[in-house]
């Protein structure tokens, strides 16, 4: 393997293994957090892709910013539904 190859192997390497402790990090935020993953009731009406709510969490690698977000959209029928996400 050239130098080349062997330090292009190292940054996917290192960039696999940020991304593997980043997901670790927020599967145990949001594990925590699952109160935030109940929706209010009533579902204040909005158009779909409107934020609901929303909460940085911390712990995402250097350099970036993660957040769990609950927003509008609508399901197969048409109705107002909340959906959720890290």
């Amino acid at each position: 393997m050239s130098e080349r190859q062997s330090a292009r192997a190292r940054q996917v390497g290192d960039r696999a293994a940020s991304t593997l402790n980043a997901a670790i990090a927020v599967g145990v935020l949001v594990a925590v957090k699952h109160a935030f993953f109940t929706p209010p009731v009533p579902l204040p009406p909005a158009a779909p892709g409107a934020l609901i709510r929303s909460e940085r969490l911390l712990g995402a690698p250097s350099g970036a910013t993660a957040w769990l977000v609950m927003y509008h959209s609508t399901d197969l029928h048409g109705q107002d539904i909340p959906v959720s996400g890290a």
